[in-house]
């Protein structure tokens, strides 16, 4: 999925995108990684994928990748939902 971001970043090598949504994919900095569990996802309001779930709905993640600080609230604006 991380293809489909402006840039990302992997060993230090920073790769194009498709840019169909805004951001930057980088290293998740965290104490232990792959990062797993279950986790709340904070979602941009009017969020058509979201749509009918309650705020403290818990998804499955097992990630090693983040995506830059501000991407969904760019792609709320630009109308990526």
């Amino acid at each position: 999925m991380q293809v489909l971001f402006d840039l990302g970043v992997e060993h230090g090598e920073r790769t194009e995108g498709c840019g169909q949504w805004p951001g930057t994919v980088e290293r998740l900095e965290a104490d232990v990684l792959p990062h797993m569990g279950w986790n709340t996802v904070r979602s941009p309001t009017n969020s058509t994928l979201f749509a009918g779930l309650d705020a403290d709905t818990r998804f499955y993640s097992c990630t090693r990748t983040r995506c830059g600080a501000g991407s969904w609230s760019r792609a709320s604006r630009s109308g990526h939902r």
